[in-house]
């Protein structure tokens, strides 16, 4: 057991290895063809996109929309106010939200997707 543990760890070291030597590959490639700085290059290769799982999420996600359009916008404008109604349905059909995520897995970046073509 503790031979196939050192092995697996062996190959984890490979595996870390080889990402680092992947993302400097990136790096000397992206200074050398697009003229990049190389702390501009490390900063995009290690950025990473969190999409909403949960209905929190997706209301929170609503809630900072919401926030965005009244600072861009006045409060009385349709942005500010077509999220300040979605997050009061979100809010409402919590359960119903839910639901339909645990039916379809794709659902949250349906209703996205559907919100923002809305706005």
């Amino acid at each position: 057991m503790l031979i196939h543990v050192i092995g697996l760890l062996r190959g984890f070291n490979k595996f870390v290895l080889r990402n680092d030597i992947l993302r400097d590959a990136m790096v000397l490639e992206a200074n050398t063809k697009f003229s990049i700085s190389d702390e501009y290059v490390e900063k995009l290769t290690k950025t990473s996109i969190q999409f909403p799982t949960t209905v929190e999420e997706v209301i929170d996600r609503f809630k900072a929309m919401q926030e965005l359009g009244t600072l861009f916008f006045q409060m009385e404008s349709f942005i500010a106010q077509f999220y300040i109604s979605l997050v009061n349905w979100s809010t409402k059909s919590k359960r119903t939200l839910d639901v339909r995520i645990v039916m379809d897995t794709k659902f949250i970046a349906k209703f996205i997707v559907a919100t923002d073509e809305r706005v």
